[in-house]
């Protein structure tokens, strides 16, 4: 179910807004079910690359937060 939520925003590449948005509301969903890695990257999609690297970082992977960062 989070999965199509991801397609589907990537679908919206038309409209910035609303694909940031549904990117925002599919992390909160993949979060909700342990799914952390996969609310990272829609963390970063949704260009919230400070979220996404602290999320990183609480999941235990160092390495991403400097590269999430960086850009």
């Amino acid at each position: 179910m989070a999965h199509d939520g991801a397609l589907k925003a990537r679908k919206l590449k038309e409209k910035p807004n609303r694909m940031r948005e549904e990117f925002l509301f599919v992390a909160e969903r993949f979060l909700k079910i342990g799914r952390g890695h996969e609310a990272a990257v829609c963390l970063q999609n949704a260009k919230e690359e400070v979220l996404a690297a602290g999320l990183m970082a609480k999941l235990g992977h160092p390495g991403y937060v400097s590269c999430l960062l960086h850009y």
